[in-house]
């Protein structure tokens, strides 16, 4: 079977629990299927948000990425596509 490498991308805004819940379910899903990371995206959160995803969502395979300001949902996933363009 060919190596499959995975790019999740993952947009955030005003959520924190069900983030760090669904990352762990991938972490839990993948681990032994695939190479994968996943791209959490910041989409102009408060400073409390990026702290407690910091403390609650970080590993090995995940990457937080902060956007400046709010540019919404569509603009958060072409950011993290971009970043993910290794992943094949």
């Amino acid at each position: 079977m060919k190596h499959v490498a995975l790019g999740i991308v993952i947009p955030v805004y005003r959520s924190t629990y069900s983030v760090a819940r669904l990352t762990k379910d991938i972490q839990t899903v993948f681990h032994d299927v695939c190479t994968w990371h996943i791209y959490l995206i910041d989409d102009g959160n408060s400073e409390d948000t990026v702290s407690w995803l910091n403390g609650h969502c970080t590993g090995p395979h995940v990457t937080l990425i902060r956007l400046k300001q709010n540019y919404g949902q569509q603009n958060a996933i072409l950011c993290g596509i971009r970043h993910c363009q290794n992943c094949r």
